[in-house]
Order: structure tokens, then C-alpha cells, then sequence
């Protein structure tokens, strides 16, 4: 085995990829980075060589692990301050919230501003499913969007703002009126969300709705669907129980594609 083999497997074997690239907790990221940083500067006071070489080392753990820190999951929920959770996109992102203007009793008939929409309605058996006149138009608007066609402009339209205050910050990222992040779980969750929002342009209670309630409406359209809107396979939806990052326990429902391997959307129900 060369060098360099073994250092791959060394590599290998100290990531985390649960908690690294796209699953990176940026909350705890910065906590673990502020940890080390002072850490690593009451060494430095003693060492200024012992000092930079432990923040280094902690650098390239939080790069590898996600964090450095045993338990920062649940030490960062617990301590950081709502705002700055919101500020990441932990408590308003297009994945995690539920319908902030219904009732449990609400979401279980399916009320609220999807039903206002037209965009949803019950098949024979009283599941709730995409209308489907809606599911036409909008894979019609699914096959005329892609990747490179979802920047600032599109996202502002999507939601409803001006496009000077929006700002990309990374692959499906995007700051929001300067003090917000808004993040997708993936590139195809994005176009798809762009392509529901042409969809539903014009229609007087999508029009109505606020930036909140549209990344409500749009992850729960998510769920819905039935085809991957990049490669066009079947969705397959997942029930469980999960301990998310910065986020207590709950019910979630996650739908991805199995052939492209991307997540299309992951929602917490009940």
C-alpha cells in the first residue's frame, strides 16, 4: 500500500459524512470554529506555535467530522438563541417548518393555503394527492427550468420579493433580504420549487401568500410528487422518526430519488 493509499483510507475513516458536505450543520460549524478559536488562543498565549498548530488540527477536524466538539447537536439547539437558528436556516428553511397559519386539526383535512391553491385535492380513497390539473402544468414548468436557469432572480420571484434582496451564498443557498438564509435540500429541490412557483403565478391566493407560507406550500408540494424533477424516476417516501441537526425530535416524511441520488424534500408531519 503507497503513501498516499494509506492516507486515503486514514482520511476515509475519520469522515463523518452524516454531519459533512451537504449535510454540514452550518450552526454548529460556527460553534465548534469559536470553540476552537479560543481554545486555540489560550494555548497560544503559553505557545503561539502550540497555539496555531491547535487550531489547525481543529480546522481539519470540523472539516472532516462536522464537529469537534462530543454532543454539539444537541449543545447547539439547546444554547444558540432561536434567531441565530433562524438565521441558518434551522427554523425557516424550505424543508424544516410546518404550515406556520394551520392548526394540527388544519393539516390533517388538508386545509389551509394549499387547499386555497387548487393545487391539492383527494384521490378515491381520500388521500391527499396533487390536483391534477396543477401536476400537469407544473412538470410542463419542471421540463422548461434547469439548474442554471435558478439564480437570485428566479428564487426572488419564487418567493415573492425583490431580486435586489436576494443574494446567492452557495448551491441552493440563497440570503434573503440580507439577514436570512434559505436553503434547499438539493439543486433538483430547488428547480422544482422554481418551476411550481411559474406554475402558480398569477393565481390570486398564491399571490397572497407571504415568503413563509410559500416555502411551507412549496415543501409540502414536494412531498407530493410523484417523479424526480431532474431525471424524471420514481420518488420513493420514507416515514421515520429523526433527531435532526439543531432540531428536536420529530416525525419527518423524506422523499428523494433513487436513481439520482439526491433528496427532493424532507418534512416534519404531526
Amino acid at each position: 500500500m503507497t503513501r498516499h493509499e494509506a492516507m486515503e483510507r486514514l482520511l476515509e475513516a475519520v469522515r463523518r459524512p452524516a454531519y459533512t458536505g451537504e449535510n454540514r450543520c452550518l450552526p454548529c460549524t460556527l460553534v465548534n470554529l469559536l470553540l476552537a478559536g479560543a481554545a486555540s488562543a489560550g494555548l497560544a498565549a503559553v505557545s503561539p506555535v502550540a497555539g496555531a498548530a491547535a487550531f489547525a488540527l481543529s480546522v481539519a477536524v470540523v472539516y472532516l467530522r462536522g464537529y469537534l466538539v462530543p454532543g454539539t447537536p444537541a449543545l447547539t439547539a439547546r444554547y444558540l438563541p432561536e434567531p441565530v437558528l433562524d438565521l441558518f436556516g434551522k427554523e425557516s428553511s424550505a424543508v424544516d417548518r410546518a404550515p406556520s397559519d394551520l392548526t394540527p386539526a388544519d393539516r390533517a383535512a388538508g386545509a389551509g393555503p394549499l387547499a386555497r391553491l387548487g393545487a391539492v385535492d383527494r384521490d378515491a380513497d381520500g388521500d391527499r394527492r396533487l390536483d391534477p390539473d396543477f401536476r400537469r402544468a407544473w412538470n410542463d414548468a419542471v421540463d422548461g427550468v434547469s439548474a442554471a436557469d435558478v439564480g437570485r432572480e428566479a428564487v426572488a420571484s419564487t418567493l415573492g420579493v425583490d431580486a435586489d434582496a436576494v443574494s446567492a451564498v452557495g448551491p441552493a443557498q440563497f440570503f434573503v433580504s440580507g439577514e436570512r438564509l434559505v436553503q434547499w435540500p438539493s439543486e433538483p429541490a430547488l428547480v422544482a420549487d422554481a418551476a411550481a412557483g411559474r406554475a402558480l403565478a398569477g393565481r390570486p391566493a398564491w399571490e397572497d401568500l407571504g415568503v413563509d407560507d410559500r416555502l411551507d406550500a412549496l415543501a409540502t408540494l414536494r412531498t407530493l410528487r410523484r417523479d424526480c424533477p431532474a431525471c424524471g424516476a420514481p420518488l420513493a417516501r420514507d416515514e421515520e422518526t429523526v433527531e435532526s441537526c439543531c432540531q428536536p425530535t420529530a416525525e419527518v416524511v423524506a422523499v428523494s430519488c433513487e436513481d439520482c441520488d439526491v433528496p427532493i424534500a424532507e418534512r416534519r408531519i404531526g
